[in-house]
């Protein structure tokens, strides 16, 4: 939603550590601080959590009402004959976006949010985040990579059809961090970089919620991984 106050309250009606327990299946309880999780990362931009909206009801509830949005009869809130109703897509192809999603939902209606749960198989998903942009709110898993201007284009590029930017990013703040952080030297560029995730997050375009494992199995070989993922080259089959 273009509404900032819209967002907000979403984003403090949720309380991240419950859900990043029930998606990750208790393995990483800890609410996701980075835009891009990786191991390793070329920049820690962790320190932008800071800028994330705090898990308050009460609060997001309030920022509702000075929005003019007010509980029908029903409780869902309304403005100017509108619902407030927003759909809620995720991937089932994912171990635990259905969970997080029921989750988030159920946070929203305490605070008078209606939302439309969309499981999408992985085609439509595709479709959706690369190629449509047709979504409210959507959750997006694997958004993890070491290097932070690799997502440029998701974040601050045209929208679909001409680019990446699914969710119609327009953040001023962000555009011009990055811009500095790609040409600056090293000693700067990681503190550009933590500017740009925390304009993203104090504009509540997007938010953290979890920290998502990755795991891989071998049997008589060895590899490294960058971002979660594997090295082709790095694979090594072990004698014996």
């Amino acid at each position: 939603t273009a509404d900032k106050a819209v967002r907000q309250a979403l984003a403090q009606s949720i309380d991240r550590g419950t859900i990043a327990t029930a998606m990750t299946q208790g393995l990483l309880p800890d609410p996701g601080t980075s835009v891009s999780a990786a191991t390793p990362q070329a920049c820690d931009d962790s320190a932008a959590a800071e800028a994330i909206p705090p898990y308050d009801p009460q609060a997001a509830a309030a920022l509702l009402d000075e929005a003019g949005w007010v509980p029908g009869d029903d409780g869902i809130r309304e403005r100017d004959g509108q619902r407030l109703t927003l759909g809620a897509a995720y991937n089932t192809a994912w171990p635990g976006a259905a969970a997080a999603v029921e989750l988030v939902a159920d946070a929203w209606k305490q605070i008078g949010v209606e939302a439309e749960i969309t499981p999408l198989a992985q085609p439509d998903y595709i479709q959706k985040i690369q190629q449509t942009g047709d979504f409210d709110v959507i959750a997006v898993q694997q958004f993890s990579n070491p290097f932070p201007s690799t997502l440029i284009g998701m974040l601050a590029g045209p929208p679909p059809p001409d680019g990446m930017n699914a969710a119609h990013f327009d953040n001023p703040a962000y555009k011009e961090a990055v811009e500095a952080a790609r040409v600056a030297t090293e000693g700067s560029g990681c503190d550009l970089w933590t500017e740009a995730s925390t304009a993203l997050f104090e504009n509540v375009d997007m938010i953290p919620i979890a920290q998502w494992p990755t795991n891989w199995v071998l049997n008589g070989a060895e590899m490294d991984a960058l971002g979660g993922r594997p090295i082709a080259t790095s694979i090594r089959v072990l004698a014996g």
